[in-house]
């Protein structure tokens, strides 16, 4: 087979495996996802996957989002770094026209003139190159601008001046700080997992929101042709009913409502891929990654003197006798390790009715 139309095929299955991710969020009891989209016609070239929320969301610098529209990249090998300047380059978007940064400065401008709030984001399989400008100005707690650092430096021939003049001229805004209201809606997500990587995340997921995991043995995965059939026949948008009505319907549903919908939904992170929707998923959580930098701690100390009194006062909190507890992990084997402890403490004295350890990620590092 043609090696273009192999990538192509790929990268369908790729943006339909991310789709289904998202469905497994939405379908489990305390998502606040109210539906799913795939390849919604409302954005230019960002259209792949689309989110919309049943309570809006922060992004970063503090904004309110009903809506996320996400640009989905994919590619055969790592060969091609993300850059401050590709942004600028319609070859990153497969287009010969519009870079992705004119297609979010028009994105912007129609979600203004539709009164919405909405995010966008650029899914991205490439690593940025760490003496990048670009490696400085993505947070990595949500994908989101930097504007500290962006706005570093006065000259024009500083770092971050350059950056912002370039982007300026691209963009033809009359000064830097009309880069703002453009650059305040982007995330950047970046995700260098291999596929199969992906598909174990992927069946994490979907065993969640009650639906069939997909079997290794099998060569063929149904869900990237089961979105692509329902799209031909003209949906674009997707609750949780009808997802699980078309699940039925294939034989895919195990549980109309997920097993673990019963009693209180706990969460611990010490990363956010994959997890960066935590505390909308569950009933309460405790965020580590302060702690950790590129899942690395960031000191050893910070493992007794802060870690363990963080989850044990975490736990103290929210588990109480008589009740009914599931914990949400998306942490380090290192934090993990430290929970059955704690929680079998718990169990001994009495302290919790039920209290069970749901390992949500399926690779822990």
């Amino acid at each position: 087979m043609n090696r273009a139309v192999t990538a192509r095929q790929q990268g369908d299955d790729y943006q339909a495996y991310l789709f289904w991710m998202t469905v497994g969020d939405m379908l489990q009891p305390t998502a606040k996802i109210s539906e799913v989209g795939y390849e919604v016609d409302l954005y230019t070239s960002l259209d792949d996957i689309a989110i919309r929320f049943s309570q809006p969301r922060i992004h970063g610098n503090s904004i309110q989002i009903d809506a996320n529209f996400i640009q989905v990249k994919y590619s055969v090998d790592y060969g091609h770094p993300l850059t401050w300047r590709g942004l600028m380059d319609p070859g990153l978007i497969n287009a010969t026209q519009y870079s992705f940064l004119q297609r979010l400065q028009n994105a912007v401008r129609t979600m203004q003139d539709n009164a919405k709030s909405h995010l966008f984001t650029l899914y991205s399989p490439w690593a940025i190159p760490p003496d990048d400008p670009l490696a400085e100005l993505i947070n990595t707690t949500d994908g989101s601008i930097n504007f500290d650092k962006l706005f570093k430096g006065k000259s024009e021939l500083s770092k971050m001046g350059e950056v912002r003049y370039a982007w300026r001229e691209h963009l033809g805004l009359a000064n830097d700080q009309e880069l703002i209201p453009i650059l305040e809606r982007l995330q950047i997500k970046l995700c260098v997992d291999d596929m199969q990587t992906i598909v174990s995340h992927l069946n994490a997921r979907l065993s969640a929101g009650g639906l069939h995991p997909w079997c290794d043995a099998s060569r063929v995965n149904v869900y990237p042709p089961l979105i692509r059939k329902l799209y031909a026949e003209g949906r674009s948008w997707f609750d949780a009913s009808t997802i699980r009505d078309a699940a039925k319907h294939e034989g895919l549903l195990v549980n109309p409502t997920p097993a673990h919908s019963l009693g209180t939904q706990l969460g611990i992170r010490s990363f956010n891929r994959f997890a960066e929707n935590m505390e909308d998923e569950t009933d309460s959580m405790l965020c580590l990654t302060p702690h950790f930098t590129n899942r690395q701690i960031k000191s050893g100390d910070l493992w007794a003197g802060a870690i363990l009194p963080e989850v044990q006062t975490f736990l103290n909190t929210h588990v109480k006798s008589n009740g009914q507890y599931v914990i949400h992990i998306q942490a380090l084997s290192g934090v993990v390790g430290l929970l059955p402890g704690q929680v079998d403490a718990h169990r001994r004295d009495g302290r919790s009715g039920s209290l069970d350890l749901a390992q949500s990620s399926p690779h822990l590092q």
